[in-house]
């Protein structure tokens, strides 16, 4: 289904690319070979902004070529924005949430990948040039012994001189750099089940 798909929605490009490519200055041409190369649909998607803000014009002061490029710029956007969602629904179709997976994968660094949160807390007390040094030699000494980073930042002068054992903890706790994302999500799960019951109505 997915490469049905693709097949479809390149060919509708190269169809339109063809139509508008007649006129080479509605560079809709140009916008579909990039594309072709990069074989990457963000790179046509990137090359249509240009055409469609060069298109853009009062309406005293549009022509037939700049209404060519803004109609070529919209209709591919809107054929790749199809093809993005329908394959999108393809993959959240079968998504599945693990939440003790995710929280295991979290902690493979051993607390490393909390060390911008560090950073910025050591930072006003001792300096951004110190606290990068600091940072720099727990983590690499965590990373070739294996010990967890809060352990090994415990254990320096320059960093229990500032910061106390529970605060190292909650700082290199992923759970609590979290910040509105769960609030965040919610709402966009909330809106989401709205508009599909307003959907269903129509």
């Amino acid at each position: 289904m997915t490469s049905e798909m693709s097949t479809t929605s390149w060919a509708m490009l190269l169809a339109l690319g063809a139509f508008h490519g007649i006129n080479p200055g509605m560079g809709w041409l140009f916008a579909v070979a990039l594309g072709m190369q990069e074989r990457r649909r963000g790179a046509v998607l990137r090359a249509l902004v240009p055409l469609a803000l060069e298109g853009m014009a009062h309406g005293h002061e549009a022509d037939g070529a700049r209404t060519e490029m803004t109609d070529a710029a919209v209709t591919g956007a809107c054929l790749l924005a199809a093809d993005q969602l329908a394959r999108l629904q393809v993959v959240l179709a079968g998504l599945e949430l693990d939440p003790d997976r995710m929280r295991s994968n979290l902690m493979l660094t051993g607390g490393l990948i909390t060390s911008e949160a560090v950073m910025l807390a050591l930072g006003k007390t001792i300096g951004r040039q110190v606290t990068h040094e600091v940072v720099r030699d727990a983590a690499q000494t965590a990373r070739f012994t294996g010990r967890d980073f809060a352990d090994v930042l415990a254990e320096d002068p320059r960093v229990h001189a500032h910061l106390d054992a529970a605060a190292i903890v909650k700082l290199v706790d992923p759970h609590a750099h979290t910040g509105l994302s769960d609030q965040i999500a919610h709402d966009a799960a909330e809106r989401a089940r709205k508009a599909a019951v307003e959907a269903r109505r129509r």
